[in-house]
């Protein structure tokens, strides 16, 4: 009998998608998840002759991807290639051949053993209770001597709350679990910082206070302070990555993706506590290939993790701050986007748009930037927009396979790399102008790098171009607009000014 062979990524959206219209035809198919089998990339190499996924196969007939697959699918022709095709022998081609052996079991997180708070016979957990006072007490906007200390709470409410909450039996038991609280962690004194008051007992009186993880909300994942065991930096990363995939699809229908869903979903605080590992990852333990996943994973996790906790930007000047102000904590030391980028995985060079390099010669994260000149890079980063490369996740062991086969697949799109025959233009898509000396000191250089990803019929024209281009090029180059729509059916609207801690009124008061 014949069969249906499908090259994937686990993660890639485009592959699920066509997963999801064959288990509706019930079309039954041999699934070779490359992430979990990168030994089988060149087998999809050689059989399809391209490098992005998906790829599919009926029989030894290649159909191509996903865009080939549906348009088979809306014509019907499909359901009749399936029907012949089950009264055929199975594929004969050897790169078709199905896994022999299970993948390896990829290595588990450790199981988290989150903080437990117990007072009087009552206990909770620290992501419970936390979730229990964002809900259930007085946090707001309180103004002192013209400041405005913006979603802070009195401390006589939190005592209130805690003795309703643990059944206490005095105000003087309330201030004990509170100040126990207040010394885990969970919630700070504020407009004192680095003063005495810090480290006073919780004061049963109209003094103001704030959570933690209200402290720093531009820091996505600092709903706690870790203090737990910490895993490999590739199975931490891996552990966060997946769990927001999984809350991704929850939320998504029809290629869209409802970001208010996955902020109300009911594992999201299960995800915010375990991104809070990231904390104690320390990138002068990794290798060269160890760091550069991490990052790149860092980055395109970074980046959906705060479009659904802080909003998506909705104009160039707002993008600018987004990718400035948030960031992680790894390590330690606070990362924004753009530092992740611009400081560690390009080596300290200056943003688009910027006038200084994100780390100054003093600055201790930049013993950690990585060597320059890996152009690749903006091939695998995901910024939200709809000309970004899909998400995939990086492994250490074969990064530099994963680059190459992303790169190659970028190219290949029209929307990024597009060769006009009529017009003599090469049309690129605008990172390779943003980031231009990241694709060598010339234009002729960036066009053979582009050449060299390319297959079939642009790579032998743009070729043919820089064969008879020796003193100056004789094709145009022109870059395509950077599409910044996202694929959110519903969203939060990024705005800074919502993440303030303080801000003075607007007059002064008389």
């Amino acid at each position: 009998m014949g069969r249906v062979t499908c090259f994937t990524v686990s993660t890639c959206t485009y592959c699920m998608k066509i997963k999801d219209a064959f288990t509706e035809l019930a079309f039954e198919f041999t699934e070779i998840p490359l992430d979990l089998y990168p030994e089988r990339r060149a087998d999809m190499v050689r059989a399809a002759n391209r490098l992005v996924v998906p790829q599919i196969f009926f029989n030894d007939r290649h159909i191509g991807g996903g865009d080939e697959m549906e348009a088979l699918m809306k014509t019907g022709e499909a359901r009749e290639m399936y029907a012949a095709l089950m009264t055929e022998p199975a594929p004969t081609l050897p790169e078709l051949a199905e896994p022999a052996d299970d993948p390896a079991p990829p290595e588990r997180p450790s199981e988290r053993r989150e903080e437990e708070f117990k007072f009087g016979r009552i206990s909770m957990l620290y992501t419970e209770l936390l979730i229990e006072l964002e809900n259930e007490l007085t946090i707001k906007d309180h103004i002192h001597l013209g400041v405005v200390y913006k979603r802070t709470f009195h401390g006589k409410d939190l005592v209130t709350f805690l003795i309703d909450a643990f059944n206490l039996k005095s105000r003087e038991a309330g201030i004990s679990a509170g100040t126990t609280l207040q010394e885990a962690g969970l919630f700070s004194v504020v407009g004192h910082a680095g003063s005495s008051e810090e480290t006073e007992p919780l004061q049963d009186t109209g003094k103001l206070y704030r959570l933690h993880n209200h402290q720093q909300r531009l820091v996505l994942n600092s709903q706690r302070q870790w203090n737990d065991r910490v895993d490999k930096p590739g199975v931490t990363i891996r552990a966060c990555f997946d769990m927001l995939s999984q809350i991704e699809r929850r939320a998504a229908s029809d290629g869209l993706v409802d970001y208010i869903k996955m902020f109300n979903d009911v594992s999201w605080p299960d995800f915010e506590d375990a991104v809070c590992e990231l904390q104690r990852i320390e990138f002068g333990a990794m290798s060269e290939n160890e760091q550069l996943a991490f990052c790149l994973n860092l980055y395109n996790l970074a980046t959906k993790h705060a479009m659904v906790k802080v909003g998506i930007a909705k104009s160039d000047i707002r993008r600018l701050q987004f990718f400035d102000k948030v960031g992680y904590c790894i390590g330690g030391h606070v990362y924004s986007l753009n530092q992740i980028e611009n400081g560690l995985l390009r080596g300290n060079k200056v943003a688009p748009f910027h006038f200084h390099k994100p780390f100054r010669p003093d600055d201790p994260r930049l013993k950690f930037a990585m060597p320059q000149g890996n152009h690749q890079i903006h091939f695998a980063l995901n910024c939200g927009a709809r000309s970004c490369s899909p998400v995939t996740f990086y492994t250490a062991e074969a990064v530099r396979e994963e680059l190459r086969l992303m790169s190659a697949g970028y190219v290949e799109m029209d929307e990024h790399v597009r060769v006009d025959t009529k017009t003599k233009t090469l049309w690129l898509a605008a990172i390779f102008s943003w980031y231009r000396s990241d694709f060598g000191p010339t234009k002729r250089e960036m066009v053979n790098i582009v050449a060299d990803l390319a297959s079939s019929d642009k790579k032998e024209t743009l070729n043919a171009w820089l064969a008879e281009s020796e003193s100056h090029l004789t094709f145009k180059i022109r870059y395509i607009p950077h599409d910044w729509h996202t694929n959110a059916s519903a969203s939060k609207t990024f705005n800074p000014a919502n993440f303030r801690t303080e801000a003075m009124l607007a007059c002064s008061l008389m």
